[in-house]
């Protein structure tokens, strides 16, 4: 998907670990969902993420929102550096789920 749409795998990547993410909020019971992704941020923090972590989900958050504002769309190569973040980071969200 990378090469052949690499906008919409971006916005897809970063779709997929937004839900990952409030998933894991909600399975650690804290009660809220946060309304957005600073304050989804803190409340993985409050769950265990480390706050580097944190800052990567507020950095692939702006570079998904860049890509689709883009007029001149998202290489493959970019596409799947943020694919492979996303990637890494939802596997340290999967850590705070148990998972």
């Amino acid at each position: 998907m990378a090469d052949s749409v690499p906008t919409a795998a971006v916005v897809t990547a970063w779709d997929v670990l937004e839900r990952l993410c409030r998933e894991a909020v909600l399975a650690r019971g804290l009660g809220w969902q946060p309304a957005d992704v600073a304050s989804l941020g803190r409340a993985l923090v409050a769950c265990g993420l480390p706050t580097g972590s944190a800052a990567v989900l507020t950095r692939l958050r702006g570079l998904r929102d860049r890509a689709q504002h883009l007029s001149n769309g998202v290489t493959p190569g970019a596409a799947r550096d943020v694919i492979d973040a996303c990637l890494a980071l939802a596997r340290e969200i999967e850590t705070l789920r148990g998972g």
